[in-house]
């Protein structure tokens, strides 16, 4: 009994026999477990044991029985030659994609694969997904007149029922029963009367991680019946709507007195169930400048990938000058996370007294635009739910004043949350844009400065022909609701007499979020190059977001 491997347990042992020494040294190579509470549990065991040895190339295995002597079970096993691959003959292009070199047996004219023995359980496992992808759902594999080749080969016969050739021939959503059709359609990609691929599907309903309006509340499931296929989604509609607002606060460098700023954000997300937005945004400044921002999309118009997006903004700078645009933009969703966009842009500006800025004047302009946008959701996390968006737009138009002047306007914004772990991260905001022209006037120059762009200045305070903004925070997690974070801003600008400037923005800041929504206060500090910080121009920005 000295070629005998035993495993101990509580209330039965297990006896791994060889038929020999050769045999033995390969059963006690195994990995087994060492308790069993049962019979059952030991049987499995067994089974277990049996796969490793068919992974290790002994495909003529044989279990010789097991024996019971008082709770003491010992089961025997025959190896026989340990085979290092397989030869598989039939069907040898399914191969191919999965990275096997098929070749030809001189002796019978056939092709074949060479497959490891040890990879052949999850070969066939990735043939079968194929076949499913290929909506041979209930496909079967089978290895047929298994033989030795050699020493260290066999060979088989692979032998395949297709089944039946599966369609998806209905859509059911459970839960929201007014979830928008056209975004089964476009944004998950499942068809009706299209084959049905289970992958697919699973992986297509990931996806809804990236809608801020809907969740899967359970996977989904499918029915299959002898001449139909349905797919069940079960879904509810979740909390979209936000309202943001901040007030901000500092104090005037000539008076000395505090003054106010803020704004107010709404956004209206699929109370149509169309999956369509309103955006509305309102912002007064301390320096007497009013913005209204209007913006309405429309996804998928008349069940087609194609959407628009209607655009309204005034601006009004104390008794200078008030600025209206209008815009349209027709665009293609590419996938759920990317949109490609033509749009048109119309601007009148007009002086509402006699100024003596001689860079103040009533304007016409019209701007023919493209831009592609990117957004991706992590739907995770309630403080961040955006992790990462991107703007790129390119306009050419005219202006039309005392002279008209052909005009170029490029864009580019970005931001990225880089998750370090889930306590740090780095949030990294990017925003480049340039109005090209031969002239210019001050009530078309892009206007900027303040808590959505460099913090520690006045709200829009800043105007300029070109610019370039990095923002940057380091965010830490005191508890999933609670965080602070730093203010490290820069920027360059370059206004209408061609004089450029470096801005810097520093500071800190927290965020606290309750069932009420995410509070957050921001203390920053805005200085130009060589200029030194003064603390009584600091800002002080509070803002509070709530989700309904």
């Amino acid at each position: 009994m000295s070629n005998v491997w035993t495993i101990n347990a509580q209330e039965i042992s297990l006896k791994l026999k060889g038929h020999s020494p050769a045999d033995q040294e390969v059963l006690e190579s195994l990995a087994a477990a060492v308790i069993f509470e049962n019979v059952a549990a030991l049987e499995d065991e067994i089974e277990h044991i049996q796969k490793q040895l068919y992974n290790k190339g002994y495909i003529s295995l044989k279990y010789l029985g097991l024996k019971n002597e008082k709770l003491e079970y010992t089961a025997e096993f025959e190896l026989g030659p340990a085979y290092k691959s397989i030869l598989i003959f039939g069907h040898s292009s399914l191969f191919r994609p999965l990275g096997y070199t098929i070749e030809k047996d001189l002796d019978s004219n056939q092709f074949y694969v060479e497959v490891p023995i040890s990879v052949l359980e999850n070969t066939l496992e990735q043939l079968s997904k194929t076949l499913a992808d290929k909506s041979y759902a209930f496909a079967t594999l089978q290895l047929q007149n298994i033989q030795p080749e050699d020493e260290i080969k066999i060979k088989a016969e692979l032998v395949i029922d297709k089944g039946t050739k599966r369609t998806l021939q209905n859509i059911k959503v459970l839960g929201y029963d007014k979830f928008p059709p056209s975004y089964i359609k476009h944004f998950l990609g499942i068809k009706i009367r299209k084959s049905f691929r289970l992958e697919r599907i699973k992986s297509q309903m990931e996806l809804l991680n990236q809608l801020p309006f809907a969740q899967q509340k359970r996977p989904a499931e499918v029915l299959f019946t002898k001449d139909s296929t349905s797919v069940y989604l079960y879904l509810e509609k979740i909390k979209s709507n936000r309202f943001d607002g901040f007030i901000g606060f500092g104090t005037d460098e000539t008076t000395g007195k505090i003054e106010f700023d803020g704004y107010l954000d709404l956004n209206l997300i699929n109370n149509l169930n169309f999956g369509e937005s309103l955006k509305l945004n309102y912002k007064s400044d301390e320096i007497d400048q009013k913005t209204l921002d209007i913006a309405l999309q429309l996804p998928y118009l008349f069940g087609t990938p194609l959407g628009s997006t209607l655009n309204l903004n005034i601006f009004k700078k104390d008794s200078t000058f008030t600025t209206a645009q209008q815009g349209i933009k027709l665009f293609y969703q590419l996938n759920e996370n990317q949109q490609l966009g033509l749009g048109i842009r119309l601007q009148q500006s007009n002086a509402i007294t006699n100024t003596s800025d001689a860079f103040v004047e009533d304007f016409d302009s019209q701007f023919y635009e493209i831009n592609y946008n990117y957004s991706k959701r992590q739907k995770t996390d309630l403080l961040f739910p955006v992790q990462r968006q991107f703007e790129m737009s390119v306009a050419f138009g005219k202006r039309s004043a005392a002279s008209e002047l052909n005009q170029r306007q490029i864009r580019l914004k970005g931001f990225q949350i880089l998750n370090l772990n889930p306590k740090n991260s780095i949030f990294l905001k990017v925003h480049l844009e340039e109005l090209q022209s031969d002239q210019y006037l001050l009530n078309e120059l892009l206007r900027f400065g303040g808590i959505t762009s460099v913090r520690g200045f006045r709200e829009n305070s800043l105007f300029a022909t070109r610019l370039g903004l990095l923002c940057s925070e380091y965010r830490y997690r005191l508890s999933p609701g609670l965080f602070v974070h730093s203010v490290m801003d820069a920027g360059y600008f370059q206004d209408a007499n061609n004089t450029n400037y470096q801005i810097f923005g520093f500071g800190f800041g927290f965020g606290l979020r309750s069932n009420g929504g995410l509070l957050r206060l921001t203390y920053a500090n805005g200085k130009t190059k060589n200029i030194p910080f003064d603390l009584s121009e600091s800002k002080v920005h509070l803002s509070f977001t709530s989700t309904f």
